[in-house]
């Protein structure tokens, strides 16, 4: 008997009449001789299995709680990042997924990336919105530009994102080189067919734009009109739709996709070429309109294979390779779909992603499993071939002997587990408040990570003067007030991070003006709350109230003929003023390079513009309260006796705005009140009855409801989203942004209500004598004023702080 060859090996080709063909080729590669001189013309390759390579994780620290589904990825130069669940990560080279930001949805992402400076801008689109990682900042951004509308699949050419608008109506791209930026101009619609856009795919530097019912090819075209960079490659329109915005890849110099009969085509030039056999249509004839617009694809390449993989989700997984032009079915244990949702080549490597977990594979050809199940157990191949039918016409089929060679005996698989991920370094801590002029210190903790963990500023900004060191050390000596906030951030040698916020306040230093046994004195406090220290100055040249300009506290004082005085050394020292000076109120004002203090009843202001050192009289005005400034309104207010007062040239002129209703003759308070200003004293029939108004350009005077019941407010103070009104009789209620409430007693009266941009200070005193007390508070509430210690009993005054600008 002489041995006859006999064609068993075959391809995916079962039709739905099972007696003409059931052929099956499951998890198995087609290979045909290119040669002679082989046993068999066709031979059955083994195809790759799923080797585990990483289990992502939804939060460190807790293993059992992986990401969601692979929802794309994208090979960044180099780079691998992948969306997991709702999550953006880094696969680093030692296979550590770094978590960047949130991608929100369920869905399929398109990914894209440019270059962009040092590094690279990553787009990724879910479909609404639009989301840009920089891979050299290390920051995930939503795209915000009003000219953005959002979309569902992008691609790059020429420096531009191009990217299709979520309803389909029109495609756009980014301006050039900038994931960021948009113009509305940019946009483009279908002209062979009013078809709404399904795809976009790059292929040969053109932009395909898939329709419903036809394919435009656009190109950047430099020599166009001028109205926009793309235009359509010779007015070239091909009569082919697309049904599945992403099911178009590249492979093999081509570009393959499902069309919209449901044939699966290649581009070969402009002209669609059918790929797909009888019994592939036939599968996606049986499958629902929504399953085919959800289907996808992706490519694989190796060792001579190159392979258009088509899934159809709850249904199956195809795959056409361009070496044998023919097609086979991959296949997961347990479903009729291949568990990969996306495919891509990095670092050597093809790696797949799982649609239904955070898992990673490496498409590994010795290794013959086919990855995890959910519950972390190996899943066996699924391989199967089933041959064309053997017939002689009905007539009997007689075989005396079959033999199958093929190789067996292999290497077994020994099952491999997801390596464990690492857990991230976490940083904690409180930077304390500083002060200008003062050495600063302050160390974060980090704990657990892996290696040495280095420290950087993320964002915001540090206080001038400070510096953060790589081991998590602020020091340095602030230079300017304010109020700082930033982020800073522990990485470990994995890439593994946490960020923290924080805040710092700089606050500029401050004096306290009073009196000890007659003796003028100077307290100086480097955060408003300790003011425990001794005076620093004594003499007859400190007045009883404060003012800061620029480099100098000022100080005045109610009591007639006396000079004023200015201090260049934080009070160190003080230089009587040049001029006359006769004030009758308690608060100046510093106003865009003036230094006004209120007048007495000579119906002036005084007004110096060289620091203190010579005052004008500026006659014709009562003013005995002041206040600056309003942003964007009036640049200061004043408080007559009976005329209230503004001014828009720091304190030249003054302008009656009419009788403001207020009895002055023993409370006086103004104070910057938004659009606004509050003015108080007490009532036209009761000196010593609290009663407070608001005057704006738009309402005029309007009287504001209180809580107070005794003494005339003499002290105002609005800032730090607080308003807060005092009375001569030490009583105090703050309106917090719903209206003035509740009462708090001092004890004494009220001299001065004042916010530096870290604590609320009340300064207290009794008339005429000492034991007065300084109180503080962080949020100026009712129940969390606290008395700070005072070196000596003094009659306190006023506070000033050092100037940090209007």
């Amino acid at each position: 008997m002489q041995w006859q060859p006999l064609e068993i090996v075959s391809d995916e080709y079962a039709d739905d009449n099972r007696h003409w063909s059931a052929q099956h080729c499951v998890n198995y590669l087609p290979v045909l001789a290119e040669r002679p001189g082989t046993r068999s013309r066709w031979q059955l390759r083994q195809a790759p299995g799923l080797k585990p390579l990483v289990r992502i994780i939804a939060t460190h620290g807790t293993p059992d709680v992986e990401a969601g589904p692979i929802r794309g990825m994208r090979e960044v130069e180099g780079k691998l990042f992948v969306v997991a669940g709702t999550t953006l990560y880094q696969i680093t080279s030692g296979l550590v997924a770094v978590p960047y930001g949130t991608i929100p949805g369920v869905g399929r992402v398109s990914m894209a990336h440019n270059q962009r400076g040092l590094g690279n801008e990553l787009l990724i689109v879910n479909g609404s919105a639009g989301y840009v990682f920089n891979t050299n900042t290390l920051v995930l951004q939503k795209v915000t530009d009003d000219a953005y509308p959002g979309a569902f699949v992008a691609a790059y050419i020429d420096s531009y994102l191009a990217q299709v608008e979520p309803q389909g109506r029109y495609w756009f791209h980014s301006d050039l080189a900038d994931a960021l930026g948009y113009n509305s101009l940019d946009r483009y619609e279908a002209e062979g067919q009013p078809d709404r856009i399904v795809a976009l795919h790059v292929s040969h530097r053109e932009v395909l734009i898939f329709g419903r019912e036809t394919i435009e090819p656009y190109v950047n075209d430099p020599e166009g009109d001028g109205t926009a960079p793309f235009n359509r490659a010779s007015n070239t329109v091909i009569e082919c739709g697309c049904s599945a915005r992403f099911s178009a890849a590249s492979l093999d110099n081509s570009v393959f996709f499902l069309d919209d009969k449901r044939i699966v085509r290649r581009l070969d030039g402009y002209t669609p070429v059918r790929i797909s056999t009888q019994p592939i249509e036939q599968a996606l004839a049986e499958c629902t309109a929504d399953q085919i617009a959800s289907a996808f694809a992706f490519v694989w390449e190796d060792r001579g294979h190159k392979v258009y993989y088509l899934t159809v989700p709850g249904q199956f997984t195809f795959g056409y390779d361009v070496l044998s032009q023919r097609w086979h079915r991959r296949m997961t244990k347990g479903m009729d779909r291949w568990r990969l949702s996306d495919l891509v080549y990095w670092n050597g490597k093809w790696i797949g992603g799982d649609y239904q977990t955070g898992r990673l594979y490496e498409l590994d050809w010795r290794y013959a499993l086919d990855g995890q199940d959910p519950d972390g157990n190996p899943l066996e191949y699924v391989r199967r071939s089933g041959s064309g039918y053997l017939s002689a016409n009905e007539n009997r089929i007689r075989v005396d002997a079959c033999a199958l060679v093929c190789r067996v005996g292999g290497e077994m698989t020994v099952p491999v587990n997801f390596p464990e991920q690492p857990e991230g370094p976490e940083i904690t801590g409180d930077a304390p408040s500083g002060a200008v002029g003062e050495a600063y210190s302050y160390s974060y903790t980090v704990t657990g990570g892996t290696g040495v963990k280095r420290v950087t500023l993320r964002s915001g900004t540090l206080p001038p003067g400070l510096t953060l060191s790589q081991a998590g050390v602020l020091s340095g000596t602030p230079t300017a007030g304010g109020s700082y906030s930033f982020s800073v951030r522990a990485t470990d040698e994995n890439g593994l991070f946490d960020d923290l916020s924080d805040n710092i306040p700089i606050i500029l230093p401050m004096i306290l003006l009073g009196i000890s046994s007659a003796i003028p004195l100077v307290v100086r406090s480097l955060d408003g709350e300790d003011w425990s220290a001794s005076p620093i100055a004594t003499g007859g040249n400190i007045k009883n109230y404060a003012v800061a300009a620029p480099g100098r506290y000022v100080s005045f004082s109610v009591a007639s003929g006396t000079p004023a005085s200015y201090s260049t050394n934080g009070g160190t020292s003080w230089t009587n003023s040049a001029g006359n000076v006769v004030a009758r109120g308690r608060r100046g004002i510093y106003l865009q390079g003036a230094i006004i203090i209120p007048g007495d009843s000579a119906f002036a202001v005084y007004r110096s513009t060289d620091g203190g050192a010579n005052y004008s009289e500026i006659a014709g005005t009562n003013v005995s309260a002041l206040a600056a400034k309003v942003p964007g309104g009036l640049d200061g207010s004043g408080m007559g006796s009976t005329n209230y007062y503004t001014t828009d040239d720091a304190g030249q002129t003054w302008n009656s705005v009419g009788a403001h209703g207020v009895n002055t003759s023993t409370g006086r308070g103004n104070g910057a009140d938004g659009d606004g200003y509050l003015l108080g004293g007490g009532t036209t029939g009761s000196a010593t009855t609290p009663f407070l108004r608001r005057w704006s350009p738009s309402t005029g005077f309007v009287t504001i409801a209180q809580p107070l019941t005794s003494g005339a407010i003499n002290s105002i103070c609005c800032g730090g989203g607080r308003k807060l009104v005092g009375t001569a009789m030490g009583q105090l209620t703050v309106d917090s942004g719903s209206g003035f409430s509740g009462v708090h007693s001092f004890g004494m009266p009220i001299r001065q209500l004042f916010y530096n941009g870290h604590v609320y200070i009340a300064v207290c005193s009794p008339e005429g004598g000492g034991g007065g007390k300084i109180f503080t508070s962080p949020d100026a509430s009712t129940s969390t004023w606290t008395d700070r210690p005072l070196a000596g009993a003094y009659e306190l005054f006023s506070v000033a702080q050092e100037y940090g600008g209007d």
